[in-house]
């Protein structure tokens, strides 16, 4: 039977950055996946584009960047076109309030929504995001006492930094702690698409002596006295530690009998429908729905390598409810429409890409569940030596920057598991990476 010291399930944001630090720790390392590294973060080439599975940008300084940075994963990015950016209330077109002068400008509030709107983004950087814990978004944008139109850009503000359509359950830190981390640090598009953080991570963990294998289906994760038996594509494999990155709660959970208690009492998933354009020629200033839950960005804009020289990059994300059911032909229609009101020429699009529900993040953190500190630990499985990590897991972060805290803390953790274990490998075997017995 094949040994390593760390098995780490799935190659997406979470699990590269688990096996980079485990491996770079000393641990022989393993990482399966059933497909290629990436997942959700992954980005696809389309013709002559490359499209990112969803709309994917990384706020400056944070987590992220961080995690990044120790892992030598480089990574090069541009600032998000905010400032040629426009709202739409029904069919009326105007500059976004994003700063000062464009909030005096805007014809999209009224002079009360202004001066609301003015109050309220003036505080920003001294909101205290566990303050606010234990509300709801909407409960949160209660206490300003705003006017309609204020309230709807303050809800459109949440959705852009949160990917959260969902002011009656999700905990208000998540909006408080996006919303300071996009006015102070800013938002950045990725050169060549989201697709080369992937690639950053992958060498970084090949580079570090992780062995990075892809169609590799694992089926179950058996407990044992020291570490757990991985079962994967027929392979039984020893592992003193085990990182769980498989994506979704569900998807970790199947892989452990019972379900873990800790993760009993999780909020909804956070899901979004997307629409990826790829255009001859034009570009596009962005375009976010006040009224409705929808945002249009050219990623080509600003960013290099996604498309032609002179063509665009468009992506149309649509914010999906709680338990949203609109019929997929009913949301694509929306989101088309959405982009003629944005400019874009149904002629010039040569590629295009409809996904109809996609998972943003894992789980959305409740006033019920603690917020943001109350999501589960790594070490939240109760399997010993089996540990969790994603985009839903551990108290830092948001989105990609919470997947990667989390995965480099667990693979740390595993690495620092297995060293502690009996069967634990000796530096001589350890240098071969891995033993077989």
């Amino acid at each position: 039977m094949e040994h390593y010291d760390v098995v780490v399930i799935g190659a997406g944001l979470a699990g590269l950055a688990a096996g980079a630090t485990a491996a770079r720790a000393g641990a022989s390392t393993l990482i399966l996946d059933r497909s290629q590294p990436g997942g959700r973060a992954s980005t696809d080439e389309c013709g002559r584009y490359r499209f990112n599975r969803g709309n994917h940008a990384l706020f400056a300084g944070g987590e992220a960047e961080a995690v990044l940075g120790r892992l030598g994963a480089s990574v090069s990015q541009v600032p998000a076109p905010v400032e040629r950016a426009r709202g739409r209330v029904g069919d009326r077109v105007s500059i976004l309030p994003a700063g000062p002068r464009r909030l005096l400008t805007t014809n999209l509030l009224g002079t009360r929504g202004k001066l609301g709107l003015g109050r309220i983004l003036g505080g920003v950087k001294r909101w205290r995001p566990a303050e606010v814990a234990g509300l709801t978004i909407g409960e949160w944008l209660d206490r300003f006492h705003l006017s309609d139109d204020a309230r709807a850009m303050m809800l459109m503000f949440v959705r852009l930094t949160t990917y959260i359509h969902d002011e009656d359950h999700a905990s208000a830190d998540v909006a408080v702690y996006q919303l300071q981390s996009a006015v102070t640090t800013g938002v950045r598009y990725v050169n060549g698409g989201f697709g080369s953080v992937v690639d950053e991570l992958a060498t970084a963990a090949r580079r570090n002596g992780a062995d990075l294998q892809t169609e590799s289906d694992v089926s179950s994760v058996i407990p044992a006295d020291a570490g757990a038996t991985v079962v994967a594509s027929g392979r039984d494999i020893s592992a003193g530690a085990v990182v769980l990155a498989a994506g979704t709660p569900d998807a970790a959970a199947a892989l452990l009998e019972p379900r873990p208690a800790a993760w009993a009492r999780l909020g909804p998933k956070v899901e979004a429908s997307c629409l990826d354009l790829g255009l001859r020629a034009g570009s596009l200033d962005p375009l976010y729905g006040i009224d409705r839950p929808i945002y249009l960005s050219d990623h080509a804009l600003v960013a290099q390598g996604l498309a032609p020289a002179g063509g665009g990059l468009v992506h149309v994300l649509r914010y999906l409810a709680l338990g949203e059911e609109t019929p997929a032909r009913t949301l694509r229609e929306s989101m088309e429409e959405h982009a003629r009101m944005a400019g874009v020429d149904p002629a010039a699009i040569e590629e295009h890409r409809f996904l109809r529900r996609m998972t943003v993040v894992g789980a959305t953190p409740t006033p019920a569940t603690g917020g943001l500190a109350g999501r589960p630990d790594i070490d939240s499985t109760g399997v010993s030596g089996v540990y969790v990590a994603g985009d839903w897991v551990g108290p830092r972060g948001w989105l990609s920057h919470c997947a990667l805290s989390s995965g480099e803390a667990a693979g740390a953790a595993a690495a620092q598991s297995a060293g502690d274990g009996a069967g634990t490998h000796t530096g001589a075997a350890r240098a071969d990476r891995r033993t077989s017995v």
